[in-house]
């Protein structure tokens, strides 16, 4: 999916979660999440905000707080955006995966009447709106960095591969399957036999480089990804495109690149 049609489908989500009641609420927060999750990209970016916090002791010691009065509890919320930012994801993916998660949320935390409604309402016009807002400016600048090469001076420096890793092994496996099907597969580049036989090259000294134990990093996937993108322009399966993706983006791993596909 390329980016336009993620965020189409992203605020669609969000603006059905905003007008949400309590009988659908915690089913379109799933639909939203399970396209966050959707996405190979954003997946990472989900997962580091989440790693970079313990929701589970945050959210308990903020439960502790409470005194007898409903909604009187306090969550000691970051003061750093991306930190904050990373509590309120956890929080809804929390309410997403824990049927009546949210009705607790209010009597600890957010004191909004008895009805499940008004705490639906009170959550989203509180905390839901401005999360979504921040979570794609996040989302949109991580992309953007990504599409405008930012770090390509870490790029070109040397990286030592450790061929011990699950990681390596990976990335060297997935490659190595692309560049068999693109040699077995006569319809790409019959019309240009010549560009296929030299991307084949091509993909190959890339390959070659990764046995090695250090490589420049852009050099290396200067040729992978090329090659790569330019027998997705000539791909037509999807099994073919499929494997090309995932091939980019396990090597993209290996050397700590951050990458879109965007085929």
């Amino acid at each position: 999916m390329n980016f336009d049609d993620f965020e189409e489908d992203y605020c669609d989500l969000a603006s059905d979660i905003s007008g949400a009641g309590y009988n659908t609420f915690e089913q379109k927060l799933s639909n939203l999440f399970a396209l966050l999750d959707g996405d190979t990209f954003v997946r990472e970016q989900l997962v580091e905000l989440e790693n970079s916090i313990d929701f589970e002791s945050w959210y308990k010691e903020g439960l502790s707080t409470r005194s007898g009065m409903v909604g009187s509890g306090k969550l000691a919320w970051a003061d750093d955006h991306t930190h904050r930012l990373a509590q309120h994801l956890a929080l809804f993916r929390h309410f997403a995966s824990n049927e009546g998660a949210y009705i607790q949320f209010c009597s600890a935390f957010l004191y909004a009447g008895s009805g499940y409604d008004e705490m639906v309402w009170k959550i989203n016009s509180e905390l839901f709106d401005p999360f979504e807002r921040d979570l794609l400016k996040y989302i949109r600048r991580k992309v953007a960095n990504t599409q405008s090469g930012e770090g390509t001076e870490a790029q070109d420096e040397i990286f030592t591969l450790d061929h011990s890793t699950e990681e390596y092994h990976a990335a060297l496996s997935s490659l190595t399957k692309a560049i068999s099907a693109i040699k077995q597969n006569n319809k790409i580049g019959a019309d240009e036999p010549l560009a296929k036989e030299r991307v084949v090259a091509e993909l190959e000294a890339g390959e070659s480089l990764l046995h090695t134990t250090q490589v420049r990093i852009q050099a290396v996937w200067d040729l992978i990804k090329n090659g790569l993108h330019w027998v997705a322009s000539k791909a037509t399966e999807i099994v073919m495109t499929e494997l090309l993706k995932a091939s980019l983006i396990a090597v993209a791993a290996l050397l700590a690149i951050q990458y879109v596909p965007t085929f």
